[in-house]
């Protein structure tokens, strides 16, 4: 379990990486032209840090991103501060059937969530395993991956 959680922080911070070493804002390491696996949903965190889902896997896992991909609007809890929207393909599509290319690919929005927190998340919804998140080895690596500032708070 360890180990799987580390791979999810390690995704981060090679994002963030990819980001910084690319001229163009918001070029991240998803930041491809054509999607594979047949993803057809880009799920947008905190961070602009995206990452190409399945709208299927995410709507069989969870009935609230269900109610939200099935255009029934958007969800906000006032209190946690965390915002769920879905926002259409930056531009538009040719042609019938799924989108094959990143720009013809609607973003779901998650806003007040650390980026880390939605990838525990998106692991659960596609492995039905869940993270060991309290696992003391876990926490000392995280620690250390803090420390060393290979990913830092969102």
């Amino acid at each position: 379990m360890c180990r799987r959680f580390l791979c999810l922080w390690d995704i981060l911070a090679q994002d963030r990486t990819a980001r910084g070493r690319s001229g163009v804002l918001g070029q991240g390491i998803f930041a491809i032209s054509i999607l594979t696996h047949g993803a057809d949903l880009v799920l947008r965190m905190q961070g602009s840090t995206e990452l190409p889902v399945h709208r299927v896997v995410l709507s069989a896992g969870c009935a609230a991103l269900a109610r939200v991909l099935g255009d029934l609007g958007s969800l906000h809890d006032r209190e946690s501060g965390v915002s769920v929207k879905l926002l259409p393909a930056p531009s538009p599509r040719n042609g019938a059937g799924p989108p094959r290319a990143l720009a013809e690919t609607p973003r779901l929005a998650i806003a007040g969530v650390h980026p880390l927190s939605m990838l525990v998340l998106v692991h659960y919804l596609y492995t039905d395993t869940l993270l060991a998140i309290g696992e003391p080895r876990l926490t000392r690596s995280t620690a250390e991956a803090f420390a060393h500032g290979s990913v830092g708070a969102a």
